[in-house]
């Protein structure tokens, strides 16, 4: 048996423990007021804990027209692929752009899983970002499934994913226009506001080139 009062645990013990578990701190991303390209901020919810994912992409011009790759970690989720592919004709509808004359890369740091296609706005967004050299405010955060036509679609969780962004330090959130229900009425320490297309948020959000 054991005698509880011999046991001493301390900060190291609990530090050692944590690492060699590669146990993360809950919030490991903060907000700021610095502006970035290619780089935003999606939502995502785990259990009943929302929590932010850091969304990235860079963009590069090929040698010869028409022969971009599109690249993306599918650690992210088998749902994310459909966003990817979705963000693409997004892309071309905001900017004119022919995603084909590009190498583009879409990353989410850190390997974070996406639950479903919610962070379909947020790709969308970076990638517009790194193609037409708009920075991103590193204070938002967006979710939303994107359709082909450039709308924000509902998406699940929206409550438990305005309080993990708020957490994080994050000052603006865009969130779909149907969601509009599922937003708290007694927020004053962040501002929600619901979208009902991509191109608002670029509107509202994006700097200039």
């Amino acid at each position: 048996s054991f005698d509880l009062e011999e046991i001493e645990l301390t900060k190291e013990d609990l530090y050692e423990t944590l690492q060699i578990s590669r146990i993360s701190p809950y919030v490991i991303v903060k907000a700021s007021d610095d502006n970035e390209l290619g780089k935003i901020f999606g939502l995502g919810v785990s259990g009943f804990i929302g929590s932010v994912l850091e969304i990235e992409a860079v963009c590069f011009p090929t040698p010869e027209k028409g022969k971009g790759k599109l690249r993306f970690n599918e650690t992210a989720g088998s749902m994310t692929k459909d966003s990817v592919f979705n963000a693409t004709s997004v892309v071309r509808l905001i900017t004119g752009m022919d995603l084909s004359d590009f190498d583009v890369h879409v990353n989410v740091i850190g390997g974070g899983k996406i639950d479903g296609p919610s962070a379909g706005v947020a790709i969308t967004l970076a990638i517009v970002s790194c193609l037409t050299k708009r920075p991103i405010p590193q204070n938002i955060a967006v979710t939303g499934e994107v359709s082909i036509q450039g709308k924000v679609k509902a998406v699940g969780g929206v409550l438990e994913k305005i309080y993990g962004a708020r957490q994080a330090g994050v000052k603006t959130v865009f969130v779909p226009k149907e969601n509009e229900k599922d937003v708290p009425t007694d927020l004053d320490d962040i501002k929600v506001v619901p979208v009902e297309t991509v191109q608002e948020i670029v509107e509202m959000a994006l700097g200039k080139n």
